[in-house]
């Protein structure tokens, strides 16, 4: 598939989704809503979607289609580095705003806060950081896989998260553990891969994987039909089942409109947060861990959201420039693709 220099609509689909990401960790009386359940609750579906979309963009354009060049440390670390020191940043902010920092802790205890999304039990998302790490990490076996075998490769990884659902309920894994795994989401990740790679997915796929989608999310939010299936153990709502109606729709999304872009203030806008999701991200789980939402509350609700939004973005984009000119002393990379679609 020849490379293209930019696909436009990833960047525009990836600010929707943090959009999306702020509004759900909003703290909701109710998430039953349609709007939640087909909508709102997708974000990290699509995003990793977009992340292996992603990748292969990345790993084509820079020619490192091997195993050997794309672990390279040259190819590697930055990669790393780019999501682990905003995240380190907010760690430290965190661990001294709240008084973290206490005998009552050892190290043990810090690097499995660290590592499992920082203080505040990782609310607002912090299961995302380990999720992304080992996304970073395991993403190029994948693309090998998926682009020498690309049919078998996708029901390869449609296998393991199958496998992997099933064993978290026959063996009885913790809610903890399971949020920092991102296998869960390895068919999302695997079927941007393919996307990405210029395959085609017939319509007598697409439309029944569509309607399957719609009916699962029902039964879920309003019955009780599929609430014993081992795939539903945990964040039912968004595993495998209940996500199979979004590829659908982000397939026909890159049919039409791959090549496109919006030309006004709003597609530069839409841009501009798309390329500072992971920033927007790691500043709203602050901004909803330390409260800071809280002060627009006599707003009431609307406004409030508004003004979450608002701030978050703005924020975070600010971050994300901000960074930018550190970028001379930290080799972190300019096309930010090949990390996640989350950033």
């Amino acid at each position: 598939m020849p490379y293209q220099e930019r696909v436009h609509v990833t960047d525009y689909l990836k600010a929707i989704c943090i959009i999306m990401v702020i509004i759900t960790h909003y703290s909701w009386e109710t998430k039953s809503y349609p709007t939640f359940t087909y909508g709102i609750r997708m974000a990290v579906p699509i995003f990793m979607i977009l992340s292996g979309y992603n990748a292969v963009l990345a790993y084509e354009k820079r020619k490192t289609t091997t195993l050997k060049s794309i672990y390279a440390p040259s190819q590697m670390l930055p990669k790393i580095l780019w999501i682990m020191l905003p995240y380190t940043l907010l760690f430290f902010f965190e661990a001294f705003a709240e008084g973290c920092f206490t005998p009552e802790l050892n190290a043990g205890d810090y690097i499995y806060t660290y590592l499992t999304g920082g203080f505040n039990e990782g609310l607002s998302g912090g299961y995302y950081v380990a999720c992304l790490l080992e996304l970073t990490l395991t993403m190029p076996i994948i693309y090998v896989i998926i682009k020498k075998s690309p049919i078998w490769g996708l029901l390869g990884m449609l296998a393991v998260n199958i496998i992997y659902e099933m064993c978290v309920a026959s063996f009885a894994m913790d809610w903890y553990t399971y949020r920092i795994i991102y296998v869960r989401y390895i068919f999302m990740v695997t079927c941007g891969m393919y996307m990405a790679l210029g395959n085609k997915i017939h319509w007598g796929i697409l439309a029944p994987m569509f309607t399957a989608g719609i009916i699962i999310l029902y039964t879920l939010d309003y019955g009780d039909l599929m609430q014993n299936l081992l795939f539903c153990r945990y964040w039912a709502n968004t595993n495998l089942l209940s996500s199979l109606y979004i590829v659908p729709l982000i397939y026909v999304v890159f049919a039409l409109f791959r090549t496109k872009q919006i030309p006004t203030f709003i597609g530069s806008g839409l841009e501009l947060i798309g390329r500072s999701t992971w920033h927007i991200f790691l500043y709203q789980m602050i901004y909803y861990r330390m409260g800071w939402h809280t002060d627009f509350l006599y707003l009431g609700l609307p406004v409030c959201i508004i003004f979450n939004i608002v701030i978050c973005c703005l924020a975070g984009c600010a971050w994300s420039r901000l960074e930018k000119h550190f970028q001379v002393y930290i080799k972190i990379p300019q096309n930010r693709r090949q990390i996640t679609g989350a950033n």
